[in-house]
């Protein structure tokens, strides 16, 4: 089961069956704001993966979850609080409460409800391996976008299909 929270978040869910039932029209425009307290030291850049790919990954799922996966994906970002975030290659900025714990505590416990069930009942698991290949695209193509300053498509190649 992939770590995906915000999936579980009680405001997301109501969304997507929203969404899937029809009742709010057609999805057009996902805008989603996440911030951390403080940037990360540092030496956390070299083995987070990158801001895309360690703390926008859950907004890529968000995408992918309410509306799919979308054909080109454009980044922007900078290194605006923490220059040793730069220097060591990533950015701090691209960045409702200011702390994802705070803001998704009810969301964690959902889940872990969810990852119980699923595996002490055989339930489904609501997020699996496809979600984290769909989010992990995402923060790829972005990183991609990034560093060449123009929309990436997301391919095949990217998402592993």
């Amino acid at each position: 089961m992939m770590g995906f929270n915000r999936r579980f978040d009680p405001n997301f869910a109501a969304l997507e069956a929203a969404l899937d039932a029809g009742e709010v029209g057609q999805g057009e425009l996902l805008s989603v704001t996440s911030f951390d307290p403080a940037p990360p030291p540092a030496s956390y850049i070299g083995v987070s993966g990158g801001l895309f790919r360690d703390m926008a990954i859950h907004d890529f799922d968000m995408c992918a979850f309410l509306f799919g996966m979308p054909a080109t994906v454009m980044a922007h970002g900078a290194c605006l609080v923490d220059p040793e975030i730069g220097a060591a290659g990533d950015v701090d900025t691209a960045r409702p409460l200011d702390f994802f714990l705070k803001r998704y505590i009810r969301a964690y416990g959902i889940e872990w409800s969810a990852f119980v069930d699923a595996c002490v009942d055989g339930a489904p698991v609501p997020a699996d391996i496809r979600d984290g290949i769909n989010a992990l695209a995402l923060a790829e193509a972005a990183t991609l976008s990034l560093r060449r300053g123009r929309p990436v498509e997301v391919t095949p190649e990217l998402t592993g299909v």
